[in-house]
């Protein structure tokens, strides 16, 4: 089971990815957040394999992406 978080700050656009990974049975949305201040928190009680991030979400994102990623065992797959 591939564990996903969602962090967007455009709640339609949440709710659209979360209903086309619902059609994968591998695939479970076990957070979304939409606030840069919440990823860190969001990660900490729940784990994930995968974090799903708008970096223009606002302009501390990809601070909180480099702070994920020190502090996570996970590993960037891709960048946009």
């Amino acid at each position: 089971m591939l564990r996903i978080i969602i962090a967007d700050d455009h709640a339609l656009f949440r709710e659209g990815l979360k209903s086309l990974l619902k059609l994968h049975p591998e695939v479970s949305v076990v957070g979304e957040v939409e606030m840069a201040a919440d990823v860190g928190p969001a990660i900490a009680r729940t784990p994930c394999d995968l974090l799903l991030l708008d970096l223009q979400m606002d302009q501390s994102m990809l601070a909180v992406a480099q702070r994920t990623r020190r502090r996570s065992s996970m590993r960037p797959r891709g960048t946009q």
